[in-house]
Parts: C-alpha cells; sequence; structure tokens
C-alpha cells in the first residue's frame, strides 16, 4: 500500500512539472508576441536594470535604448524588457604558424684607428645582423642521403642560392658558397648596399680560393661570427656555424671546389610559386634523418636526444 502511495506521488509531482513547463514555454511565446521582442525578459521583483544588464551580459543604456525607458531607475515587476539579442560569436581563425625559414646571423665589431678610438661607435662591442630567408612550407625541404644526391639535385638552370659544405678541418665548421652572379652575401652588410663583386673570386683552374669571415666588412665594420640557421615554423632552430666563405659561378665549379662534405643547399623562390625559398639538406639513413618521406617513422627515435634532434623534431611536427 505505502509503495502503490509513493509512486502516485511521483506521477503526480512529474505531471506537475511538466505542466509547469508546457506553460512557461507558452507564456514565453506569448510575451513574444505581444511585445514584439525577439528576446523578451519579464521583471521579477526586487530586479534592477543593473542587474538584469549583468545576468545577461549588456549595458543599463543599452536596456534603456532598447525599451524607450525615461527613468532607468523606475521598472516595476512583471514589466516586459527586450532583452538585446546575442549575435553568434564569430569564430577567431587559429593562428597561422610561422613558415620554417634559413637565417643568416653576423656579428660585427668595430675597428677602431688610433683616432677613432674615442668615437661613440668604437665603444660597442658587437654589432648584429640578420637576414631571414622563409621557406615555401615544409614541402619545400627536402631531404637526401648523401652528398651525391644533393650535388645531382642542382643544376645550371636552378643554381641555389647559398651552398654549405665541411672545411675538412677537425671542428665542426662549414664553408659558405654564395653562387652565381654578383654577391648574394651582400645582404649582410651592415649599411644596406649591395655589391656584384663577390667577396671571395670564383675558382679558376686549380684553385679553390676561399677566405675567413672576416673578409665581410662594412663601414669598419670587421665580421667576427657567422651561423646560418634553420628554424622550425615553432622557433626550434639547428646551427651550421660558418668558418669561411666562397664563391662559384656554376654548378661546375661547386662540383670541383664545395662538394666534400656539402650538407645544404638553399635555392631561390619559383617565380610561379610565391616568394618562398626552397632548401636540400642532406640527412642519412640511420637516427640522423628522414631519407625523402619516411621521416614520420623516425619520430620515435628521436625522442630524447640533444639539440639536433629536438630540432628535427620541432621540424618535422613530431606530436
Amino acid at each position: 500500500m505505502r509503495t502503490r502511495t509513493y509512486l502516485t506521488s511521483v506521477l503526480l509531482v512529474s505531471a506537475l512539472l511538466l505542466a509547469v513547463l508546457w506553460l512557461t514555454q507558452i507564456g514565453t511565446v506569448e510575451v513574444k508576441a505581444r511585445c514584439g521582442c525577439e528576446n523578451p525578459y519579464v521583471v521579477q521583483r526586487g530586479d534592477t536594470l543593473y542587474s538584469i544588464a549583468r545576468r545577461f551580459g549588456t549595458t543599463v543604456p543599452t536596456l534603456v535604448r532598447l525599451n524607450g525607458i525615461y527613468n532607468p531607475h523606475r521598472i516595476y515587476a512583471g514589466q516586459v524588457l527586450c532583452l538585446p539579442v546575442r549575435a553568434a560569436p564569430v569564430p577567431i581563425p587559429a593562428p597561422t604558424p610561422a613558415p620554417p625559414k634559413v637565417a643568416l646571423e653576423v656579428t660585427y665589431i668595430f675597428t677602431a684607428t688610433a683616432e677613432e678610438t674615442e668615437w661613440p661607435l668604437s665603444q660597442t662591442e658587437e654589432v648584429g645582423k640578420r637576414v631571414v630567408y622563409p621557406l615555401a612550407g615544409i614541402d619545400a625541404f627536402q631531404t637526401l642521403t648523401d652528398t651525391a644526391d644533393l650535388l645531382a639535385a642542382i643544376n645550371d638552370d636552378d643554381l641555389p642560392v647559398l651552398w654549405v659544405s665541411g672545411t675538412g678541418g677537425a671542428t665542426p665548421d662549414y664553408v659558405l658558397v654564395s653562387v652565381g652572379e654578383g654577391e648574394f652575401l651582400s645582404t649582410l652588410r651592415i649599411s644596406d648596399t649591395s655589391v656584384i663583386t663577390p667577396f671571395v673570386p670564383s675558382p679558376t683552374g686549380l684553385r679553390c680560393p676561399r677566405e675567413p669571415i672576416e673578409i665581410i666588412a662594412d663601414l669598419k665594420m670587421t665580421a667576427i661570427d657567422l651561423t646560418l640557421w634553420l628554424e622550425s615554423a615553432g622557433g626550434v632552430r639547428y646551427p651550421f656555424p660558418i668558418a669561411e666563405i666562397a664563391h662559384a659561378d656554376d654548378v661546375e665549379q661547386i662540383e670541383r671546389c664545395f662538394h666534400t662534405g656539402a650538407v645544404f643547399a638553399l635555392l631561390p623562390p619559383v617565380p610561379a610559386e610565391g616568394d618562398g625559398y626552397r632548401a636540400v639538406m642532406v640527412l642519412s639513413h640511420r637516427i640522423d634523418g628522414p631519407p625523402g618521406g619516411g621521416w614520420s617513422a623516425k619520430c620515435g627515435s628521436w625522442r630524447g636526444g640533444g639539440g639536433f634532434y629536438r630540432w628535427l623534431r620541432a621540424w618535422y611536427g613530431c606530436p
């Protein structure tokens, strides 16, 4: 008997709640129809325009304007106010990450004569300059497995603008070779004045000249440090410290003089595809890097490695 009474009570309460919800919905529709407002609100006892504005994310002046209220301090229970219809939020597009890039960073020191030691510039310890070459996306970065493949990837119809090879010394430093007409490295000059004559003469016969980076000088500023950086879209960087610079006019000179230990080439933009540069880098088949498109299989083996592997993971977007 007690169970039946309990069930009867539950049914009665449920029916009452449904009736209240139905009446509320009907009442809202009627209020909308009566006031011609898309978003009406019936003022409750104790409401003020300020409390209503805060509750619904609007302002008192907006409510006054929408409802033609003469005295904002006088509203009454049962009064129907029109609230502003909230516009659908405009989706904020996800920020587009910066493309990966190649950057040259040079540090200069002022070389003062005895008479110039009192100049303010001579008191400056170092002056730096950075030149950036954005790549045309991650697909513009090609990886190869050895130097022979790197040489095969270039030709005189699509000359690189920069070529990086090993110095052959005991330290892991590199030779930076500018390629083609003029001097591509003139952008490193402090004065921003381009030069046509290369800093280092092109190879002739059996001569393959190359010079220390100090030959890059401008306005009595002498270069003391030069680094080529590979930078991922997230800003993780990997350096090629440059000890010497050289120049080559064509692929034949590159192959004859600068093929040993060649690791990197920066190619110019393709006019029909935008202004992003292209890059080719030598990476081995082993843990050192991804041959071609097989990089995803390497992500796990790069985990926990040093700076080079951290850069590889960032460059290829490893999870």
